[in-house]
């Protein structure tokens, strides 16, 4: 866990939703988007938001890009060979402001472990009097952008079908790539790019099932 350290109280525990509507979890995610878009290169909706499950909705699902910059070493000098995640650095900036409409904290499994690795973050998001869970996927090298962003948005069921589409050709998805045989990378920087690799035809996202 990294050194975010906002802590939810009775008060705000008391505004937890099992389910949100479309409505207000589309309101809930673009602000949390807001929040996070400048400290990275690219960032998406996801999961069933994306989907535009009418209701039901349990969570909020990211794809992101981060943002990075040269950290420095204890000279105060650039160091080349080290660099520091900004989307790191604005989730503990967003849990530590107070004077903030929305609060982002770390969300406790259910073995009161946290998970905020460089992959994926287990967050909560307290907005307008609503708290709800945030699964953050951050897209790091050697995944691509289409693998993730399309297995995330799912259904799990349609997830597995790409992927099991994808053995029939003699591929295999692995670390959020597809790769042949052979374990030749074949590239797929966006969805529909996965979608072929897969061998599986194009569908919208509302029409996954």
């Amino acid at each position: 866990m990294s050194a975010t350290n906002r802590v939810f109280t009775d008060e705000m525990l008391a505004g937890v939703v099992v389910t949100l509507t479309l409505e207000a979890a589309q309101r809930a995610a673009d602000a949390l988007l807001e929040a996070l878009s400048p400290a990275c290169e690219r960032i998406v909706i996801a999961g069933s938001i994306r989907r535009e499950k009418p209701d039901g909705i349990k969570d909020i699902e990211l794809v992101a890009i981060p943002r990075t910059e040269t950290a420095t070493n204890l000279f105060g000098e650039p160091d080349p060979h080290v660099t520091r995640s900004l989307l790191d650095a604005r989730i503990e900036e967003i849990n530590h402001d107070v004077a903030r409409r929305g609060v982002l904290a770390p969300r406790a499994m259910s073995d009161d472990s946290f998970r905020m690795g460089p992959r994926y973050k287990a967050l909560q998001w307290l907005y307008d009097g609503v708290l709800v869970p945030v699964d953050l996927f951050v897209v790091l090298p050697p995944a691509e952008w289409g693998a993730i962003l399309a297995i995330r948005t799912g259904p799990a069921a349609f997830s597995q079908h790409l992927v099991t589409n994808a053995k029939r050709l003699g591929r295999h998805v692995a670390s959020g790539r597809v790769l042949t045989r052979d374990d030749e990378v074949i590239p797929v920087p966006t969805e529909r790019d996965f979608f072929e690799a897969c061998g599986v035809e194009w569908l919208e996202p509302r029409d996954r099932r």
